[in-house]
């Protein structure tokens, strides 16, 4: 409790909110695609012939994911491994620039974790 609140104090955070704020982004972005993908297509429901969006639909869906788990593990006190969870699964989003939100999240958590190791 100790070494959290020396963190706070000297400007360190653990990432959370950044974590948080991408992945919103993530959800946010998931439902415009299941709309599309679902209800604004000509046949309903994705049919077996997959394309570009479809792909990108799951891709989404497996980074909001990994996303997640990085929140709950640096939730727990997991700051390194969450932090890596984090980076990795916003790297994908980086170039449409609502990952940069999760990659900054997660460099936080590492450093966070980094400075409270002793």
């Amino acid at each position: 409790m100790a070494n959290e609140e020396e963190g706070q104090q000297d400007g360190q955070t653990d990432g959370l909110s950044w974590a948080w704020a991408s992945f919103l982004l993530d959800v946010v972005e998931s439902l415009v695609l299941i709309q599309i993908l679902f209800f604004d297509k000509q046949q309903f429901g994705v049919a077996f012939e997959w394309g570009v969006l479809e792909i990108y639909f799951v891709m989404t869906l497996f980074m909001s994911i990994g996303q997640l788990i990085g929140i709950a593990l640096v939730t727990r006190g997991q700051y390194r491994l969450g932090g890596y969870f984090q980076i990795v699964s916003s790297a994908g989003q980086v170039l449409k620039l609502d990952g940069v939100l999760g990659v900054i999240g997660g460099i936080r958590a590492l450093r966070y974790g980094k400075s409270n190791l002793y």
